[in-house]
């Protein structure tokens, strides 16, 4: 099975205080984990590096495979403060990335908020707007697409980050708290939508949230981040070493 992203010696640090250490993690194609801990563990900060959003303190190896077949394209050097800028372009390509503070544009509708980060960085398909309307359908915003953020609520909001996110087929998924603000039929869709996505596009997830029951019933692997810290990290399907 294809590797998406191998990771080795990656350290995450804020002052003296705050320290998450992986020794290695490895994604393969299909694979969906759920990331679970207390607030405050380093969940969010952990997302924020593997989605190239933000620098980690050091890190031995950072590859990203952008298609089956060819080899993996090493970004360690390239993750720095003063050198994070140069994975802009790649980071819109291969990475569909949610926050979780949703990060609507105030003044744009949420159809437009939706197109505006596809257009970045990628050339225009009306493929793709079909595919957000059929997503939009599967999370109860087809309706809503033409409100601005003033006139949603939060809940719609994180669904308008979702679907920013799986707004074209990418190799890595990373969203941060997918289902907060979201009722419990909504989430659950969410989250299929989310696993289902990652089977059919040879594409890896990655979540952190609170809701590891539900995620669980999605088919998300759930993986405490103390766990992840703790030891060599593989998917299920492949074998695991204990540090």
């Amino acid at each position: 099975m294809s590797v998406i992203l191998d990771i080795s010696g990656l350290t995450i640090a804020h002052g003296d205080s705050f320290k998450v250490v992986v020794h290695t993690l490895m994604l393969q194609v299909g694979d969906a984990i759920c990331v679970t801990g207390d607030s405050g563990c380093g969940k969010s900060s952990l997302l924020d590096v593997l989605a190239l959003m933000a620098p980690p303190a050091t890190v031995d190896r950072f590859a990203l495979s952008l298609s089956d077949g060819d080899p993996p394209t090493e970004l360690q050097s390239q993750l720095t403060p003063t050198r994070l800028h140069e994975t802009a372009v790649l980071r819109t390509h291969a990475i569909g990335y949610a926050p979780q503070a949703g990060g609507m544009l105030p003044f744009l509708t949420a159809r437009a908020d939706i197109a505006s980060a596809l257009s970045l960085g990628c050339k225009v398909d009306p493929q793709w707007q079909d595919r957000q309307q059929r997503f939009a359908q599967r999370l109860n915003m087809a309706e809503d697409l033409d409100k601005t953020r003033s006139a949603l609520s939060g809940g719609q909001r994180k669904r308008v980050s979702l679907l920013r996110a799986l707004g074209i087929p990418r190799r890595l998924l990373v969203l941060d708290e997918p289902t907060a603000g979201l009722d419990k039929a909504t989430a659950v869709e969410a989250l299929r939508l989310l696993r289902e996505t990652a089977d059919k596009e040879q594409s890896a997830c990655v979540i952190a949230s609170h809701d590891d029951r539900l995620a669980a019933n999605a088919g998300f692997e759930v993986v405490p981040l103390l766990d992840l810290s703790a030891r060599h990290w593989q998917h299920r399907n492949a074998p695991k070493a204990l540090s």
